[in-house]
């Protein structure tokens, strides 16, 4: 839903000239990053505003780490998927390591947890066909 209301948005900025000459991926690509950016700007653990270029220069996966140290384990999940990144695992490893640090849960609530979120992975790996 993000990307079409992203898309439309971007779309009123451009003259019908300028919309027949771009590539629809190329414009999907923009409308991505472009959500990217707005959720990175609003994101309730590491707000940024970088701009397009500096993102680009960054790269988005290089993005994540940092995102990680923070906890913002939605936002970093978010992009991932956005993005096609293949590093969703990573964020898992992540999350079980900070629960197991931080968390006062008890040994059988921290279980189920983790079998929660591993049966949400198991789930998304089959939708993705991996």
């Amino acid at each position: 839903m993000h990307i079409l209301q992203t898309a439309s948005f971007a779309k009123k900025f451009l003259k019908p000239a300028q919309l027949a000459k771009i590539d629809p991926n190329t414009f999907v690509s923009l409308s991505r990053l472009s959500i990217v950016l707005t959720k990175i700007r609003n994101s309730s653990k590491m707000a940024r505003a970088i701009t397009y270029k500096q993102l680009k220069a960054i790269k988005p996966k290089n993005m994540l780490p940092l995102l990680l140290k923070y906890g913002d384990f939605p936002l970093t999940t978010m992009i991932i998927e956005l993005l096609g990144i293949d590093r969703l695992h990573v964020v898992y490893e992540e999350w079980c390591v900070q629960m197991l640090h931080s968390s006062q849960l008890t040994e059988f609530e921290l279980e189920a947890k983790f079998k929660e979120k591993f049966e949400n992975l198991a789930a998304k790996i089959l939708l993705d066909g991996g």
